[in-house]
């Protein structure tokens, strides 16, 4: 019994892995940009690439993959773009 949970949680680390790849993916694709939501139609230059780095939007794709399921493991699902505060 104990080998049978040992192999289905072994089974699952990749179907995970892949899911999180595919929900990660679809987020990138979608059209727009999500720091549009948020920034005043008036923004500058600045404030967007200021935004740009706080979100971590300005690294490489498999960087910000990786730091979202290394957060994600710790709970931390990060700040909703959404209901950020604004200026």
């Amino acid at each position: 019994m104990f080998n049978f949970l040992v192999k289905r949680i072994v089974y699952t680390m990749p179907i995970m892995l892949g899911v999180a790849l595919v929900c990660f993916g679809l987020v990138h694709i979608a059209p727009g940009d999500p720091l549009v939501s948020i920034l005043p139609p008036d923004a500058s230059v600045d404030l967007q690439n200021q935004l740009m780095e706080l979100y971590g939007f300005n690294r490489s794709l498999p960087e910000q993959f990786f730091s979202w399921v290394f957060r994600a493991l710790q709970g931390d699902l990060g700040t909703s773009i959404a209901t950020a505060p604004r200026n």
